[in-house]
């Protein structure tokens, strides 16, 4: 919500509505020529993507 928020500040003074969708999700981030998995557990970050109405 702040980062929404800090966005929309910066595009115009926008403001931030309501809630629409979310989604979340996980992704391995590996060095070159790695051999690991997701299923290591390693080096992994979680995604999340949040839709917003914008007024």
């Amino acid at each position: 919500m702040i980062r929404a928020d800090e966005i929309l500040a910066a595009a115009g003074d926008a403001e931030r509505g309501d809630l629409v969708a979310t989604q979340m999700g996980v992704i391995n981030i590996n060095p070159a020529n790695s051999t690991a998995t997701s299923w290591d557990g390693q080096n992994d970050m979680t995604i999340v993507h949040v839709v917003y109405e914008v007024e």
